[in-house]
């Protein structure tokens, strides 16, 4: 585990371990080495994670201050994890030690932290590394939990990626990589108008490809999960009680009052106005 906040041009990880890489403030790019010339932009409360398939190098041509925390995960801890996760009871009290080779993939896109447990953990970490009582927390506990949610996300996803309508499971994976991309720029403009059009260009999805495939993934149409969502943060703003429900309403992008107000009866059955 390590964080560090500095200016840094550049940085070269060769070892073959899973690396989680998070950063609270600056930006850059990982470039992948493994010669297939990809690469991942990241930014301002971002993380990404890289397969232990190759090593990376990260670039920051402007050499701004960056803060960063970065986890290396070794492939021995991945396969003990693993066995750890799959066994049994009685198969992790007769054989302790064993090791699974996983065979997960893992997402390497820049994920916004705030829209996942993995995320939200890695914000955690990065937030108590700024006192002194840090000193006191076991890096190898908090790597074990990390693992643990990372793993049960993966399981997610790939449970996900099957409702997708294609047979090949690399085409299934790049599909949820394009909805994930999809739902992220929902979540973050949720107060700006968001058109079918315009998920389907983030995601690089056909209008109807885009429709059905997020329809199978998240159970809901674009539509509905923007509304939903909408409804989801004007419940909580609602209970902070510091603005008034007109507010919250102009707030989500909603023009109408009378419309958010049916739309939120609808989802929750009362009224915003008697919503507490």
């Amino acid at each position: 585990m390590m964080r560090f906040t500095s200016p840094l041009k550049s940085y070269t990880y060769l070892n073959n371990s899973l690396t989680i890489t998070y950063i609270k403030e600056g930006s850059g790019e990982l470039v992948w080495k493994n010669g297939n010339q990809k690469r991942v932009k990241i930014h301002n409360n971002r993380y990404v994670v890289v397969n232990a398939d190759c090593g990376w190098d990260y670039v920051n041509r402007f050499q701004e201050y960056l803060d960063v925390l970065s986890l290396v995960i070794s492939k021995d801890l991945q396969n003990q994890l693993n066995y750890y996760m799959e066994a049994s009871e009685i198969q992790l009290l007769d054989r302790p030690f064993d090791q699974v080779e996983g065979d997960f993939f893992y997402l390497e896109h820049a994920l916004n932290a705030d829209y996942n447990k993995v995320g939200r953990f890695l914000k955690s970490i990065h937030t108590n590394s700024l006192f002194d009582s840090f000193s006191y927390l076991s890096p190898e506990e908090m790597t074990l939990e990390l693992y643990r949610l990372l793993y049960e996300e993966t399981t997610h996803v790939v449970s996900s990626a099957h409702r997708i309508k294609v047979k090949k499971k690399s085409t299934q994976i790049e599909t949820f990589k394009r909805l994930m991309l999809a739902r992220e720029y929902i979540e973050e403009n949720l107060t700006n108008p968001i058109s079918l059009q315009d998920i389907s260009e983030i995601s690089s999805l056909s209008k109807y490809h885009v429709y059905d495939s997020f329809k199978r993934v998240y159970g809901k149409t674009p539509h509905q999960y923007i509304n939903a969502v909408k409804i989801d943060k004007s419940k909580a703003l609602l209970e902070k009680g510091s603005l008034s429900v007109a507010e919250i309403a102009a707030m989500l992008g909603f023009s109408d009052y009378s419309v958010f107000s049916k739309l939120f009866k609808k989802i929750n059955g009362v009224a915003p106005s008697k919503f507490s």
